[in-house]
């Protein structure tokens, strides 16, 4: 496959030299696929990609949003990705993403007829995380759409998700794209860190030296006291059933898991708990890379803030 990503510059490479994409070209190469081939390709980079079973209603989902994107006029320099794998996201996928150096919109496809809360959910939080983690995404803006491919006329925003059907699709791009484009880098993209947060050493040895850490979200603006009440509720129907519950919560690096599970253990859950972490020897790792025993009265101080970059907890019941 042939990428031209510049005046006079061609860049040659294959679908498994791109991360976590099944496919990824410039719209001017794209215009000019053909529909079983394309097809091919997704199902291939599929295949050795994921360990996932290919069911015919996800080929015939790509045929739906290959065939609305083939009928987009766009700029031939924008790049689009069908299948981006979010890093750490446990496979997690929008369906297409059009890059471009200053912007990255995000294309969630549905064949309905009718908005689906669900739907807004699933778009918003893929535009929440490419905005808040992917850090080559950090200097774009972030667009998030969702298109409905058996209705038309629509084109509405519902909590800032833009709703469109595929005939209004057309005036929507129109109006996020100007006449110039500059190209974006898709393999440093595609390859991009994924952390919203600088690791536990990297944030002790800011504290060490009085220097800022970057801001962490309110544990109010993330979904950690549904969660939490999700939890009282298993913890609950454990008791009343006599049974044993192991509830895994997963999230990206900085989402509050670890203190979710600290949370629940020693303020919620009115049973006998034990919070256990994958990170024992944290404090002594830290004063060792600090050359500091003063660290250890500030981790103990700040240690919720520094635990939720962890990534992963499991709490049992």
């Amino acid at each position: 496959m042939n990428m031209s990503m510049g005046p006079g510059e061609i860049i040659t490479w294959n679908s498994q030299k791109i991360e976590r994409c099944c496919y990824v070209n410039l719209i001017a190469n794209f215009s000019k696929e053909n529909e079983e081939e394309f097809i091919n390709q997704l199902k291939t980079a599929f295949l050795e990609s994921y360990s996932l079973d290919l069911s015919d209603e996800q080929v015939h989902a790509w045929r739906d949003s290959f065939r609305v994107m083939h009928n987009v006029n766009l700029h031939p320099d924008i790049s689009i990705l069908f299948e981006y794998a979010l890093p750490y996201e446990s496979g997690r996928r929008p369906d297409v993403i059009l890059l471009s150096n200053d912007d990255v919109v995000i294309l969630e496809f549905k064949m309905k007829n009718v908005i689906k809360q669900e739907d807004i959910d699933q778009v918003k939080a893929y535009a929440r995380d490419l905005n808040e983690y992917h850090y080559e995404s950090r200097d774009k803006k972030v667009i998030p759409l969702l298109v409905l491919t058996r209705t038309t006329n629509l084109d509405k925003k519902i909590d800032n998700i833009q709703c469109v059907s595929d005939d209004m699709l057309q005036k929507v791009l129109d109006s996020i794209y100007s006449s110039e484009i500059n190209v974006c880098d898709i393999k440093e993209w595609t390859s991009s860190k994924y952390e919203p947060l600088p690791t536990i050493v990297e944030a002790a040895r800011r504290i060490m030296d009085d220097e800022e850490l970057p801001n962490i979200r309110k544990v109010n603006s993330t979904c950690i006291p549904q969660t939490l009440e999700n939890l009282k509720y298993l913890t609950s129907y454990a008791k009343n059933n006599k049974k044993h519950v192991i509830a895994f919560v997963t999230g990206v690096p900085g989402a509050g898991k670890t203190y979710l599970g600290l949370q629940y253990v020693y303020d919620v859950s009115d049973v006998n708990s034990v919070y256990l972490s994958g990170n024992g020897p944290l404090v002594e790792v830290l004063t060792d890379a600090l050359k500091s025993d003063v660290f250890a009265k500030k981790y103990i101080k700040l240690k919720q803030n520094l635990l939720t970059m962890e990534l992963m907890i499991l709490i049992r019941m």
